[in-house]
């Protein structure tokens, strides 16, 4: 179990290295640079912030949602199977809206777990650009995410 989905994490992280090589001297590969160099167009000048906040996106949709690791995923399963229909269902719905164009990237339009990360950069630093229903969701999100907190207040303890 494990070990076959750390090796699909390898396998995934790999098809992308592939995947950037491939656009190397495109104008897809300049956007994409642009995109991890520069940040966001709402976030010149904190492109590390912007990273790591992104990258931590992804950790919540893993562990709460199981994003990746579907069989690790922190909440109970109904709960984590109800919040991952939702924002799938969220990705779905806000591909090819205005808000979309203007504040994410085509990276993070990719796939659902991108269009999570993206998101929670903006529900971080400006979720005044956000639809109400994305920032619900988030909100919805910590609220689900404080329930499990509490439930395993053992395995969170730093005590």
């Amino acid at each position: 179990g494990l070990i076959r989905a750390q090796q699909n994490d390898v396998d995934k992280f790999r098809r992308r290295l592939e995947y950037l090589k491939s656009l190397k001297g495109t104008s897809q590969s300049k956007t994409y640079q642009a995109y991890i160099l520069d940040g966001h167009s709402w976030g010149k000048n904190i492109g590390l912030e912007l990273s790591t906040t992104h990258e931590f996106g992804h950790v919540l949709h893993d562990q709460i949602m199981g994003g990746i690791n579907k069989h690790l995923s922190a909440a109970s399963g109904t709960a984590s199977k109800r919040m991952r229909s939702r924002w799938d269902k969220l990705y779905e719905k806000s591909k090819g809206k205005s808000w979309v164009y203007d504040n994410l990237s085509e990276y993070g339009m990719s796939d659902n777990m991108e269009f999570f990360a993206e998101s929670f950069c903006l529900y971080n630093y400006r979720p005044d650009l956000l639809p109400k229903e994305i920032k619900t969701a988030f909100d919805d999100f910590f609220v689900l995410f404080d329930e499990i907190q509490a439930e395993n207040a053992n395995i969170y303890s730093w005590d």
